[in-house]
């Protein structure tokens, strides 16, 4: 909903529909609901969205850039806030599980001179059971906006009306986000710890990472490891982990690097109950797993 919602602002404040540009390599929601219709590209290697493949657009032919931080492991973005701050264009960053990375000490300069709204999922909540929610940081003037379409646009334009929706959290998913977030602290090192020792038993192995983890403030909820072959979901299966491969490319074959990192990746959870299986026990597992990949 929040993405939905921060489309929605940026076109009321435009005063019309944006077209809008994003990555083959994202989560469903990128490409769902009113977000449907814009302009796919593929990723770099990295698993980000090829910048010079928008630098290759015309810019007279788009509006906005769904620009996904991938797993929410990566924290520099000047690079984006730079292109967009030069074309004239707005900026939605889904910052996925990357509750933290952005703050002012670290934000781009460049961010001054673009309409930008950070999107990103409470995504920690789920290890006790209790759902999930997100928010979204943005400058004050476009508060008012955006809450207006998470209640369902009242006192906006009609012609907006895609962008609508109830998008209220009830006060005990609020209160118990609120309570995971301020006790971070306690609990984030953990999965720090743990995305260390994914990725150090992965190499070991013979896995690649895509991304290393432990830029400051980050919690990694898992680690993309890869295969140097594709590996279908099936292959993942073991009695250890519960393995999973994000994310779903949102087109075809075209996409060749999205379906190249999706093909091999290997997606290994890092919250605090992965401190149970024993070094060797992990090892043994992904190495099991690895087995299977083609070539």
């Amino acid at each position: 909903m929040a993405l939905t919602a921060a489309a929605g602002t940026l076109a009321v404040t435009a005063g019309r529909p944006l077209r809008l540009v994003g990555s083959a390599f994202g989560f469903f929601s990128s490409a769902i609901g009113c977000l449907h219709q814009g302009h796919l590209l593929d990723c770099g290697p990295d698993g980000l969205l090829d910048l010079a493949a928008v630098e290759a657009m015309d810019p007279d032919d788009w509006d906005c850039l769904v620009y996904t931080n991938t797993f929410g492991l990566y924290h520099d973005f000047r690079a984006v806030f730079a292109l967009c701050a030069r074309l004239g264009k707005s900026l939605i960053l889904d910052n996925a599980s990357g509750f933290g990375v952005i703050s002012a000490a670290n934000l781009p300069a460049e961010a001054a001179e673009v309409e930008w709204i950070e999107t990103f999922s409470f995504h920690h909540t789920k290890p006790f059971g209790l759902g999930e929610g997100g928010a979204a940081q943005m400058a004050a003037g476009l508060r008012p906006v955006f809450d207006a379409i998470l209640n369902f646009g009242v006192g906006l334009p009609q012609e907006f009306r895609r962008y609508f929706g109830n998008g209220k959290i009830s006060d005990i998913a609020a209160a118990a986000i609120l309570a995971r977030v301020q006790s971070s602290e306690q609990w984030s090192g953990a999965y720090v710890e743990q995305a260390a020792r994914v990725v150090a038993l992965g190499r070991s192995v013979g896995y690649g990472v895509l991304v290393e983890p432990g830029a400051p403030g980050q919690v990694p909820a898992h680690v993309g490891l890869l295969a140097p072959g594709a590996l279908s979901v099936a292959e993942l299966a073991n009695p250890v982990v519960n393995l999973g491969k994000y994310y779903v490319p949102l087109g075809g074959r075209e996409f060749v690097n999205s379906w190249r990192l999706y093909d091999r990746m290997v997606n290994v959870p890092t919250h605090p109950g992965m401190a149970e299986p024993s070094d060797g026990e992990l090892r043994a597992c992904l190495e099991a797993v690895l087995a299977r990949s083609g070539t």
